[in-house]
């Protein structure tokens, strides 16, 4: 059995230890946008790269372009736009319905 830890207090004491933990409050007063989905959004290694030692300058928009990595490989196939006015499907068999209770009703 292996010793287990929680993730993100974890990955936050090793990059308070390194110096390179996020700073909320300068993030914040800084560049507002990336302070919300650094603290609301997943937490991604790219966080521990925007400040301190090893500060990467890609750091920012790898965070701000995750979501776009995540559902880009769920977009396997391209869905078909659906036609502009027409009757949907429902309201068709709704329609039809009708017609065939309005015809029996006629015959018997």
């Amino acid at each position: 059995h292996t010793i287990q830890v929680d993730f993100v207090p974890y990955m936050d004491e090793m990059a308070q230890q390194f110096g390179v933990r996020p700073n909320f409050k300068r993030l914040l007063l800084s560049d507002p946008a990336l302070a919300v989905r650094c603290y609301f959004g997943p937490v991604t290694p790219y966080q521990y790269r925007l400040m301190g030692p090893g500060a990467w300058k890609g750091a920012k928009e790898a965070i701000e372009t995750q979501w776009d990595r995540i559902t880009y490989p769920t977009k396997t196939r391209p869905v078909p736009m659906a036609k502009p006015g027409g009757i949907p499907g429902i309201l068709k068999l709704l329609i039809l319905l009708v017609l065939i209770v309005a015809v029996l009703i006629v015959l018997f």
